[in-house]
């Protein structure tokens, strides 16, 4: 069917305003689609967001309590270890017993005016303190220490005197 225009030509839009209308129309139209596709696009991102920080919340938790529960595991596994190496020195250390009933015998040859204040064996040698009264306990003293074979190097880590105390003397020895 025809159009029929009842307006008279007066009242009808000039042809550009007819125009213009029908691209903002055709503008208004395509900004509301453009804008509910932005919208489902960023709806759809905060959702992928908050489900994957909802997974690292859960990961975050499920890894605290899996590292609370290894605590104990890495504390037993540190003592045991530190056990280990105790008991590995203890190996190295040589045989004690044959070191100690060496000095046990140097202790017993010794003058009875000297007095041994300190005595430390470990793997490579024998550290020996001990006071002096007079000078004469003292050459005897090291007299028997030279003269022992168990000994072939005696080294001389401190030498004082004190008039109230006497000779106070540290040695080294070491080597069998």
């Amino acid at each position: 069917m025809a159009d029929i225009n009842l307006l008279t030509k007066r009242l009808a839009p000039a042809g550009s305003v007819v125009k213009l209308a029908k691209g903002m129309k055709i503008f208004a139209v395509v900004g509301t689609v453009l804008f509910f596709v932005a919208m489902v696009v960023m709806i759809t991102i905060f959702v992928a967001d908050s489900t994957s920080l909802a997974k690292s919340i859960n990961n975050q938790e499920t890894l605290t309590i899996s590292i609370k529960s290894m605590e104990t595991t890495e504390i037993e596994y540190t003592v045991v270890k530190d056990r280990v190496s105790s008991i590995k020195t203890i190996f190295d250390a040589g045989n004690v017993v044959d070191d100690l009933e060496d000095l046990l015998s140097l202790t017993n040859t010794i003058p009875k005016e000297t007095e041994i204040s300190h005595a430390e064996i470990n793997k490579k040698s024998t550290k020996l303190s001990f006071r002096s009264p007079n000078s004469s306990n003292l050459v005897e003293t090291f007299a028997k220490v030279v003269s022992t074979e168990r000994y072939k190097t005696v080294i001389l880590e401190t030498f004082s005197y004190n008039p109230d105390k006497g000779y106070i003397i540290e040695l080294e020895m070491s080597g069998s």
